[in-house]
């Protein structure tokens, strides 16, 4: 039996990591029903208790306060940081080798941030001689360091899922290992539910609102009060002005970064209660999937909260704060104008965009309908890239440079 091992997944706490697992493993299945799928998460623990298609489920690291996670810490305080990752990442040693190819699922790890515990995880894979491949990529290789972008070029393949992070890559020159598709989560299947209680009264359609509390922390000389201020009178204006239903549609759901805290603050301070609503908590990727394709328009920020709005032939506006958030919109509707860059958003913004969402409404629409079917097929067809690992008795892994 072949075996899949993904990694670098945070958890089920963010539908859209459950979105790239659920839509991820259903392709694979669907060509490879015998196809052994191991999860590497860190929250491993919660993400057991959700059903999944995975077949099983492990520690990505040491458990954190653990000895072994004590130890770690000290060798980065002494800048000893190739031995602190594996410390960290060395109990996965075993799963990796019992993989054939090893994807990394991230989606944005190489968007932003400190790509140190990435290229740590990566060294650990080659190390074992295993296929690795970059799965359903957005890359801002411009911002990376040296060293990170010397990394993409060793992986066996990096499907990049919008044209952007193609032309990131190629300016970096990353090319000879890259292969355009579309983020996997273009074709999860909505799971229905009874959503009677959670409907907004609308008389003219609902709009769903999803908002991050990411963007506030990425944008200096502003704080969540800021944003909550400013998406209320947009609520308000769409709820009065419009007489149109708001769904409030959180997506992220972890202590340090928690869509529900945001969008309570919202709703409280809208004070709408009968047309403005909040989807609970509990639902599922597939089950929100469902509730935003109830709704006439999308305003998101989290990137597969959009992608479910979209992909479910909903219009929909991004919120955007990386390269992921400008490249999918671009690619999606064929041109600019549909991503508000949330580094200068004002209300006016917010306000124009829904005006011309509105009134590009059947543009939107019609341009879903005729681009969805086909981004869902060029991420299924991701998977070709597999066969040469999962149908072949031994494909060895890049030489390792790290």
């Amino acid at each position: 039996m072949k075996t899949v091992l993904m990694i670098r997944h945070a958890g089920f706490y963010n539908r859209g990591c459950e979105a790239i697992v659920a839509s991820t493993s259903s392709l694979i299945k669907a060509q490879y029903p015998n196809v052994k799928i191991i999860l590497a998460s860190n929250d491993a623990v919660n993400d057991c208790r959700y059903p999944t298609v995975v077949d099983e489920i492990v520690p990505h690291c040491v458990r954190r306060w653990s000895l072994a996670w004590d130890l770690s810490q000290v060798f980065k305080r002494l800048g000893r940081t190739r031995q602190a990752y594996d410390v960290l990442y060395g109990r996965l040693t075993p799963v990796i080798r019992q993989a054939d190819v090893v994807l990394s699922i991230g989606g944005d790890n190489y968007c932003d941030g400190d790509p140190g515990p990435f290229l740590a995880l990566d060294a650990a894979v080659r190390q074992q001689h295993k296929p690795l491949i970059l799965w359903g990529a957005s890359v801002d290789a411009q911002k990376l360091p040296a060293d990170a972008r010397a990394d993409l070029k060793r992986f066996n393949c990096i499907t990049a899922r919008e044209s952007l992070t193609i032309q990131s890559l190629a300016a970096a020159g990353v090319s000879d290992n890259v292969t355009a598709t579309a983020d996997p989560a273009f074709t999860l299947k909505p799971q229905e539910f009874d959503m009677t209680s959670y409907m907004p009264s609308a008389e003219n359609g609902i709009v769903g609102v999803n908002f991050s509390p990411l963007i506030a922390h990425m944008n200096t000389g502003v704080n969540d009060e800021f944003y909550i201020t400013m998406l209320s009178s947009l609520v308000r204006r769409i709820v009065d002005t419009y007489h149109m239903g708001v769904l409030l549609v959180p997506h992220v759901m972890r202590p340090t970064n928690d869509d529900r805290l945001l969008l309570s603050a919202l709703l409280a301070q809208v004070d709408r209660l009968d047309s403005v609503r909040l989807l609970p908590t509990g639902l599922s990727a597939a089950q929100t999937k469902y509730a935003i394709g109830k709704c006439r328009v999308f305003i998101g920020a989290r990137t597969h909260s959009t992608i479910a709005a979209m992909s479910s032939l909903v219009p929909t506006i991004t919120i955007c704060y990386s390269i992921k958030g400008e490249g999918i919109p671009l690619d999606v509707y064929g041109r600019q104008g549909f991503a508000i860059d949330s580094r200068n958003m004002t209300i006016i913004d917010l306000v124009d965009s829904f005006q011309s969402m509105l009134s590009q409404e059947a543009f939107m629409r019609n341009r879903l309908a005729y681009i969805v079917p086909r981004l869902q097929q060029r991420a299924a067809q991701a998977v070709d890239v597999l066969r040469p690992f999962l149908e072949q008795e031994h494909i060895s892994a890049r030489e390792s440079v790290y």
